[in-house]
């Protein structure tokens, strides 16, 4: 039988990957969390393991890859051991474990599944995922794996059972009495039973067919010799066309030959009249090329000179341009000074110390008010940012608190933090703010597993984290929930806690602190020996009193409330005071603007005699710079004027030039239709000679040799062969048409008779088939004696072998029935010739109640659902025999059930010889499960994860 020992993934949904692999039990192996914690993704990752391909609601293959790699591992070892009875030994495994790996990959868009068989031990799951072409001589088909888990003890009708969804699991109930049968012969039938009875019922068909056919054989063999005897007369008469055929073809293939060597002749002498015509057209196109030679020379003489013109113009336009510029340069200098001693010459004088000094007074205000600004503006960032996280709904925690969180979610360390766990009643909310003060930094203890405690510890030592990093703790004390003097409650009661089970512990000291609304109250309370905590903040006890504020309020949404009123009404101060700021910023920066502005002014004012200078000298420049641009202007038009009249003369040279151009295509294209012509004719020549060769290859082909064929022109003018007896003369066309019209009679008759002479001499053959024919006919007749007498056997052996298999069956149930302390009968139904129609009928009476059909709608749900579990336990369990159906996988089989009867199914798991795989939502009646021997604890996806948290293992037994 086949037993799992372990199982891993890699990259398996959201499920890491662990160093040991999940051990399993012999027995009950459960998998326990909420919905959504990936229960049903581990037991997929079983039975890809097994062959299927089918997953829970429908899931594709690639959703069982995590979004972060393009493929995943499962690694499922089973037992291989004796007393297992080495199931895998004949397959050539010999280790006491043999370990199978599924490999899924989308790497290419469709994703794919790979199988992997080793003998023994194999563990490195992420390397055979990054690398898997170092594990080719492991890898298995598909189809060949499921042939392997076949010869181990995993039939397919068993995968079926095993795979089966937990809706059909828990409503077996639902099948008829028919359907039932089938389900159970499927999983108990010995299919060597059932395959010798499809055997001989398969057989007995052949043979009748075979009777059937032999007779018919026979009686067609006959027929057929008859035929093949009326047909040699019409073979022998189609014998006697060929011959007729043949001598037509003759004479055909003679004309053929002789129409062909006429024609050569004629198109030879057709072509040497067109080469003459050629040569003289080709001699008058010399003639006019040597015209279109000397008008090029001269042409390019010409364009020779008008390049030289054209050279030297462009020579005298760079001329041109540069004057243009420099008069254009120094005419916008001259203007521009111009309006600078027009503009010069109206400011008024002021004195420049006193302008100056009054700038650098400026520039230290605006400098203060600059940093001012700066603080402000910062400030009202950070306040801003802070209320856009809230309004987010992030938690407002200190900056040191949030980077150490980040760590321990980067290394994988599950944590709880008291602030995210605590929050103020909206009753005591006139109290938020003064017990944050109090809690203070404890706010951001945090709270681990002992396991991850010491290196949560390192982590805080690097990271410098600045609260308490503490083990879980429980209370030892309850909440403390009577109020002092019946008026004064305590701190701690005022607070809603979440996993009080893992922080509840550092929390115990709250129930000695009690909430007042006075200063008053509290110094009351403070005589008589009580700590209090007024509502603006003021600790009292033995020691006196102590004022606490705190700025971040983080503990629950109604503390996170309050703290972004308090942010607007602090951006709101800020805001009103940056805009002030901004205003006098502005006012500042123009008056600094303005006040240079009057220095350089001033500065202007001291050279305006030195600048009427330089405009009387820049007028004397700007009067030469025209006159020069005026003499390069007239050079340029005269020899523009003269360049034109060169272009027109190389315009004449060139039309003439074109009309030469134009003579020559014209007799280039009556060249080319003499060439085409020539060519046409040579065409026709080869033409003409690949006809006449096909005649002389086809006479060959009739035996005529080179004498033969020399004097066929002999015998067309001495003895006239193609004169018909009526003195008409034979063609082509007519030679054709005869010879087609005895040729389609012959192919006609080929090909309606089907008649040749292989068939002619099959006549003694067919009479030979009659005899073999008639003997075999025979043959099968007894054949098919033999054959009924064998399944009529086969049927009784069957009909023995099912009612043996229901029997037992029934026993189980009984037995099974019994374990719940109920009472069962069963009845097995052979209706009708096939075991396809058989039915099993099954009856069962809870708490002594009289004993009603399986499928009775008096059953409460939790009733039908043990029925349908008993149902397939039933068919994979036989105590006196053993089985090899060793496995089962069962989705929540306590779903519908209560504890009562959830224990009665445990119990009827662990008295069956199969290993279950299960799964169970998490609850407290988990507790008291003493009938699943081992159990994994889920947990869902935290935020920022890309792995859930490891399952826990939970040995349920003692």
């Amino acid at each position: 039988m086949i037993r799992i020992k372990e199982f891993n993934t890699a990259y398996w949904g959201r499920i890491g990957t662990v160093a040991t692999p999940y051990q399993f039990n012999e027995k009950v192996n459960a998998f326990v969390g909420a919905s959504g914690s990936g229960k049903t993704t581990l037991m997929d990752a079983l039975r890809i393991a097994l062959g299927d391909a089918k997953f829970e609601y429908n899931r594709a293959m690639d959703h069982y890859i995590n979004k972060v790699s393009n493929w995943s591992v499962v690694q499922v070892a089973f037992w291989n051991r004796e007393n297992e009875g080495q199931p895998f030994l004949t397959l050539g495994f010999k280790e006491a474990e043999i370990t199978v790996c599924v490999r899924l990959d989308r790497s290419s868009g469709d994703c794919k599944r790979e199988y992997y068989m080793f003998d023994g031990s194999f563990r490195d799951i992420v390397n055979l995922g990054q690398n898997p072409k170092a594990y080719q001589l492991n890898r298995v088909k598909y189809g060949e794996y499921l042939q392997k888990l076949e010869v181990a003890g995993l039939t397919f009708a068993f995968r079926k059972l095993m795979l089966m969804k937990p809706e059909d699991v828990q409503n077996v109930v639902g099948l008829d009495a028919n359907r039932l049968f089938q389900l159970i012969f499927d999983i108990k039938g010995q299919k060597a039973v059932q395959n010798e009875h499809d055997l001989a019922s398969e057989k007995l068909k052949e043979v009748k067919n075979l009777e059937l056919q032999s007779s018919e054989d026979l009686a067609s063999a006959k027929k057929t010799l008859a035929e093949y005897e009326n047909k040699k007369i019409e073979f022998e008469a189609n014998e006697n066309r060929k011959v007729c055929q043949q001598k037509l073809n003759g004479l055909f293939l003679k004309k053929k030959y002789w129409d062909n060597k006429n024609e050569l002749k004629r198109q030879q002498k057709m072509v040497l009249e067109e080469e003459s015509k050629q040569r003289q057209i080709e001699t008058t196109k010399s003639e006019i090329i040597d015209g279109i030679a000397l008008l090029e020379k001269a042409l390019e003489t010409e364009e020779l000179k008008e390049e030289e013109m054209r050279n030297q113009i462009q020579a005298i336009f760079e001329e041109v341009k540069e004057r243009q510029t420099q008069y254009a340069k120094q005419e916008a200098e001259y203007n521009s000074l111009n309006n600078t001693i027009k503009q010069v010459e109206i400011i008024p004088y002021e004195g420049m110390d006193s302008l100056k000094s009054r700038l650098e007074t400026t520039v230290i205000d605006l400098q203060g008010v600059n940093f001012e600004y700066k603080t402000i503006e910062n400030t009202r960032k950070i306040t801003v940012d802070k209320l856009d996280s809230l309004k987010q709904g992030y938690n407002p925690l200190p900056e040191w608190v949030g980077r150490f969180k980040s760590v321990l979610d980067n290394e994988k360390i599950p944590y709880l933090m008291l602030a995210e766990n605590i929050s103020i009643k909206p009753k005591y909310e006139q109290w938020i703010t003064a017990i944050e003060s109090y809690l203070g930094r404890e706010r951001y203890r945090i709270v681990t597993l002992p396991d991850y405690h010491l290196l949560a510890k390192k982590l805080q030592e690097s990271q410098e984290y600045g609260a308490r990093v503490s083990q879980t703790r429980t209370s030892r004390h309850p909440i403390n929930s009577k109020k002092l003097d019946g008026k004064f409650i305590s701190l701690r009661n005022a607070l809603d806690i979440t996993n009080e089970d893992q922080i509840g512990g550092y929390l115990e000291y709250l129930n000695n602190i009690y909430l007042v609304e006075s200063v008053e109250e509290g110094h009351q309370l403070s005589l008589n020996g009580f700590k209090s905590l007024t509502q603006k903040g003021l600790l009292q006890d033995q020691e006196g009193g102590l004022f606490l504020r705190v700025r971040e309020l983080v503990c629950g949404s109604a503390a996170r409330e309050k703290y972004r009123l308090q942010l607007e009404k602090e951006l709101d101060v800020l805001t009103e005071k940056f805009e002030l700021l901004k205003n006098e910023k502005n006012t500042l920066e123009l008056f600094i603007e303005d006040l240079s502005v009057r220095i350089d002014n001033q500065e202007k004012l001291l050279h305006l005699a030195q600048l009427y200078i330089e405009k009387e000298q820049q007028e004397k420049e700007l009067s030469l710079f025209k006159r020069n641009l005026d003499a390069a202007n007239k050079k340029y038009e005269d020899y523009n004027a003269n360049r034109n009249i060169q272009i027109e003369l190389i315009k004449t040279l060139e039309k003439q030039q074109v009309q030469k151009e134009a003579e020559i295509v014209a007799i280039q294209k009556e060249i080319d239709e003499v060439g085409r012509t020539i060519n046409g004719y040579r065409g026709s020549i080869g033409n003409c000679k690949i006809d006449l060769k096909k005649s002389i290859l086809e006479l060959e082909e009739m035996g005529y040799d080179e004498h033969s064929i020399s004097f066929i022109e002999v015998e067309i003018l001495s003895e006239n062969i193609f004169v018909r007896e009526d003195g008409s003369e034979w063609n082509v066309e007519i030679l054709e048409k005869a010879l087609r019209n005895i040729s389609e009679q012959i192919e006609s008759y080929e090909r309606d008779s089907n008649i040749d002479a292989g068939i002619i001499a099959m006549v003694e053959p067919q009479k030979r088939r009659v005899d073999v024919l008639t003997t075999t006919y025979e043959l099968a007749k007894g054949d098919r004696e033999q054959w009924e007498n064998r399944l009529v056997l086969a049927e009784l052996a069957l009909k023995n072998h099912v009612h043996e298999t229901m029997t037992q069956y029934i026993e189980e149930f009984k037995s099974m029935a019994e374990l719940l302390g109920a009472r069962a009968e069963g009845k097995f139904q052979q209706e009708g010739p096939s075991y396809l129609s058989w039915k099993i009928q099954i009856k069962i009476g809870f708490d002594g109640k009289e004993l009603v059909n399986y499928d009775d709608p008096e059953f409460s749900s939790g009733q039908r659902a043990a029925i349908s579990i008993m149902l397939l336990l039933a068919a994979v369990s036989n105590q006196k025999e053993g089985t090899k159906n060793s496995l089962m996988f069962l989705d929540e089989p306590t779903a519908r059930v209560d504890d009562a009867r959830a224990n009665e199914i445990g119990t009827i798991l662990q008295k069956s010889n199969v290993q279950y795989f299960i799964t169970h939502q998490i609850s407290e009646s988990l507790k008291s499960i003493d009938w699943i021997d081992h159990a994994f604890i889920t947990s869902k996806l935290r935020n920022g994860q890309k792995f859930a948290d490891s399952p826990i293992f939970e040995s349920r037994r003692k």
